[in-house]
């Protein structure tokens, strides 16, 4: 702070930095806000495909379930082979 005749009057360079400052600040918490927006409508945009995709899961496993005969089992391909053995001296 500089006096002038009395008065108190601040420096030139303190009043930019501080008009900066709020500046910076004001800007950044634009900046927050856009993408906490944007991150909403990605989430809410990603919730509903999955709702989409689970829903299609289920009508394929209902058609899938009503394919097959009561009795009959789903035989799983690859089920009945045994893994290779690993040799434990290796």
């Amino acid at each position: 702070h500089t006096e002038t005749r009395g008065r108190r009057t601040e420096h030139p360079l303190a009043t930019d930095a501080r008009s900066m400052a709020i500046t910076n600040f004001v800007m950044t918490a634009a900046a927050v806000a856009v993408v906490a927006s944007l991150m909403r409508h990605d989430v809410r945009s990603s919730t509903s495909v999955l709702r989409r995709n689970m829903r299609q899961m289920r009508v394929w496993m209902e058609e899938a379930a009503a394919d097959v005969k009561p009795g009959e089992q789903t035989k799983i391909p690859g089920a009945d082979k045994k893994p290779p053995h690993k040799d434990p001296s290796a």
